[in-house]
């Protein structure tokens, strides 16, 4: 998703001719999650990627859309609301916690994983934690404090 286009359904997702002759997501339950001051769709670590005044579109208990909320709740009117609040929504972040020390940056691993690429083919291309702990091991202490 880039600065200039909020729009995107998410690769899978079932479109389907609705009772209203329009395409619409599949039967089942269809919620809007809006009122969100950031969506970070955690994809990349770009923060370009921050969609301001964004909104999700779940249906089947799967994100399917990912968009401006006017957007949304204009092409999806009967789609149950649900309010954040106003506060930050992070689709697809997962496992987050903090090291209090740490060597290198991992986003690139964590895009990696936003976009699919198993955790053991990350590891075999000499990512992953052990990736970590080795340079972990090869820093000075001055480096870390």
């Amino acid at each position: 998703m880039s600065a200039g286009n909020h729009r995107s359904t998410v690769a899978g997702s079932r479109q389907t001719d609705t009772a209203h002759g329009r395409r619409g997501m599949a039967a089942g339950p269809v919620k809007l999650f809006g009122n969100v001051s950031e969506l970070v769709p955690c994809t990349s670590a770009d923060p370009a990627t921050i969609l301001r005044g964004g909104a999700l579109l779940v249906a089947e208990g799967r994100i399917v859309e990912v968009g401006t909320e006017a957007d949304l709740d204009r092409r999806h009117p009967g789609a149950e609301r649900v309010d954040c609040g106003g506060g930050v929504l992070t689709p697809g972040l997962v496992d987050s916690h903090t090291h209090a020390v740490f060597g290198r940056w991992r986003a690139d691993e964590y895009a990696l994983r936003a976009r699919g690429v198993p955790y053991m083919e990350i590891a075999r291309r000499g990512g992953g934690i052990n990736a970590s702990v080795r340079d972990l091991r090869e820093r000075s202490e001055e480096e870390l404090v």
